[in-house]
């Protein structure tokens, strides 16, 4: 230990410590690890941010598909209920709370979806709500027609 220290107190005996055989090698090894671990968490990343984008994207489809045919059942249960002789009345508050329960379960889909994804990678989940998770969409959606 004590010659360590000996070493690192004057330059010329540094110099002297790097150029012995093989330590000049060991350094350059571990610098070699260094770049290596460095350049593959970089690009380990990469793929990860494309990897969540696309995840994105297609839980966000999936889910304005739900709600289409969320849609599509909830106007064949107004017919049912015309048909079975409901008020417009009863029938308009049973829409419109239909309306609020599905735009509050899209938003909180959306919420939870970007409180579970590391925040690391929450560029790749640049919306709040599901009106901006649909425009984000759309606009992916008109790039990626565009590169075709």
């Amino acid at each position: 230990m004590y010659a360590w220290v000996f070493y690192w107190k004057k330059d010329e005996d540094m110099l002297e410590l790097i150029n012995q055989p093989g330590i000049r090698e060991v350094f350059w090894f571990c610098m070699g690890i260094i770049v290596y671990r460095t350049a593959s968490t970089v690009i380990t990343h990469g793929h990860m941010f494309l990897h969540v984008q696309m995840v994105v994207r297609q839980v966000i489809i999936l889910l304005a598909s739900i709600i289409n045919q969320i849609l599509f059942i909830n106007s064949v249960k107004y017919k049912e209920m015309k048909s079975n002789g409901h008020s417009e009345e009863e029938i308009e508050r049973t829409k419109n709370v239909d309306i609020k329960a599905l735009h509050t379960w899209a938003n909180s889909v959306v919420l939870m979806m970007k409180s579970y994804c590391p925040k690391i990678y929450h560029k790749a989940v640049d919306f709040d709500t599901w009106e901006q998770a649909c425009v984000h969409i759309q606009e992916n959606l008109e790039d990626s027609d565009g590169r075709n």
